[in-house]
């Protein structure tokens, strides 16, 4: 994998480093995880103050465009990409809270639906049972 700096601009204003990157890659595009550790090389920075936003290549492209932001310090990173940027790491044993919550509601549904159908046709029988009685008040 060879890497080219195409474009180097000093955000002096949010305390970083922006730049573009060609990214000669010979096989499928390159995932961020496998980017960090070569582009850090290239910059000479450490990978907790490396953020790269974007990876972008044309279809049948041997190559690809990277923009990656370097921050002065972890404080700017955190206030800027927020915590899930700054720290990836995610503890495995931790489910989602929201596949509990979908499941809640599942069980709540059917039963909605079958005290529905049961109210359904006895709401259905006094409407029928009055609209006989209105044909039968017309006859007389």
């Amino acid at each position: 994998m060879n890497l080219k700096i195409l474009n180097e601009k000093e955000n002096k204003l949010i305390g970083r480093k922006e730049y573009e990157i060609l990214v000669e890659n010979p096989g499928p595009t390159a995932s961020k995880e496998s980017l960090i550790p070569e582009v850090c090389k290239a910059l000479k920075c450490e990978e907790g103050l490396m953020v790269i936003q974007q990876i972008n290549q044309v279809y049948g492209a041997k190559h690809s465009i990277a923009r990656v932001d370097v921050y002065n310090s972890e404080d700017i990173l955190k206030q800027y990409e927020g915590e899930t940027k700054a720290v990836e790491e995610k503890p495995e044993s931790e489910e989602p809270p929201s596949a509990t919550s979908e499941e809640t509601p599942k069980e709540e549904a059917p039963k909605e639906t079958e005290e529905s159908k049961e109210d359904a046709p006895a709401d259905e029988k006094p409407v029928e049972e009055a609209k006989e009685a209105e044909n039968a008040a017309e006859e007389e």
